[in-house]
């Protein structure tokens, strides 16, 4: 699996990560529900957008993104979990929070 537009429910990235369901996507990447078959947790995957890969500079962004927050450590800011590479599929873990979106209480 090498784009992640063909990412399904079943597909394992990280050697880990189960892709449970989609749960949306932002202008940089796609959210999916995963399982982190290590921990026995539901997490948030996030994938950088396919089109976006062959860019240096999103590509850094992503990665930046991903140490910045990994550094972070308050109640209020879901916590990254890990972040990495699974072939071209670039990824960050984030806890999963289940609830409404902050667009659904708008």
């Amino acid at each position: 699996m090498s784009d992640s537009r063909h990412i399904q429910p079943g597909d394992i990235l990280g050697g880990r990560y189960e892709i449970v369901r989609p749960l949306g996507q932002g202008g940089m990447a796609h959210v999916f529900l995963a399982h982190d078959q290590e921990t026995g947790s539901d997490v948030a995957l996030k994938v950088m957008r396919t089109e976006l890969i062959g860019d240096p500079d999103f590509v850094r962004r992503f990665a930046t993104e991903a140490r910045a927050a990994a550094s972070l450590d308050h109640p209020n800011i879901v916590r990254v979990l890990d972040y990495g590479q699974d072939g071209d599929i670039r990824y960050i873990i984030q806890e999963y929070v289940d609830g409404r979106t902050l667009k659904d209480l708008i």
